[in-house]
């Protein structure tokens, strides 16, 4: 059973009150998302993901590439990104879905439980990777739950830290934001934007709490 320790709670109540505030405003007019000064000029601008965001469903490759703002680029792994913020062990664990070669994402419709009459979505992605080199067969790998909910954020007390969040759709991305583990003291939220390019491509923006400027974009390819 997980103990709460008193340097731990700052980041429950903030947790609590970035959950507050996205069920609160779940309707809100919110800024589009926009490119910036570190989104690369080539990448291509958005699309509208539609009705509860089901339009980011599809399969995508697990590696493509990122830029961040320190002008940075390489690749990155599709399964990192959503991940968002996991303890040291996770992100060992995280390192070996490197080699699962796709991912597909799908969104999911659940009710929270303070309320009866709010809807909001968690984006469920299930890396797969194929059996034996040229082969045709795939097999699924772990599967990463953006937010963990309706439980969220503690029920139990064993589950993955990069499990939990809250998530809510919006008219060109899915809107994430990720505590980060209070066992761990408190360091300021990852918030995630998941969009979708004109062509087709997974895009995400990554920002800290309190800067909203994008800390990197990454961008993944539509699977073939």
């Amino acid at each position: 059973m997980r103990v709460r320790s008193e340097a731990g709670r700052p980041a429950v109540r903030r947790a609590l009150a970035a959950l507050a505030v996205t069920l609160l405003c779940s309707g809100c007019e919110t800024p589009p998302l926009k490119t910036d000064a570190v989104y690369p000029a080539d990448w291509p601008q958005f699309v509208e993901v539609g009705e509860k965001c089901l339009g980011l469903e599809d399969t995508y490759a697990n590696r493509g590439r990122y830029v961040d703002d320190g002008g940075k680029a390489g690749d990155a792994w599709l399964t990192d990104v959503l991940a968002a913020m996991p303890t040291p062990r996770e992100g060992a664990e995280l390192s070996s879905l490197h080699l699962c070669e796709r991912v597909t994402l799908r969104i999911e419709s659940f009710r929270p439980p303070s309320s009866s009459d709010l809807m909001l979505q968690r984006a469920i992605a299930v890396p797969a990777r194929r059996v034996g080199e040229g082969s045709s067969e795939w097999v699924d790998c772990e599967s990463i739950h953006l937010p963990r909910g309706p439980g969220w954020p503690w029920v139990g007390g064993d589950f993955k830290s990069y499990e939990s969040g809250t998530g809510s759709c919006q008219a060109k991305r899915f809107y994430y934001y990720n505590p980060h583990p209070s066992r761990l003291g408190w360091i300021p939220g990852l918030f995630i934007e998941i969009a979708r390019g004109t062509d087709d491509s997974l895009i995400v923006k990554v920002w800290r709490e309190g800067t909203p400027t994008a800390k990197a974009w990454a961008r993944f390819a539509k699977a073939p």
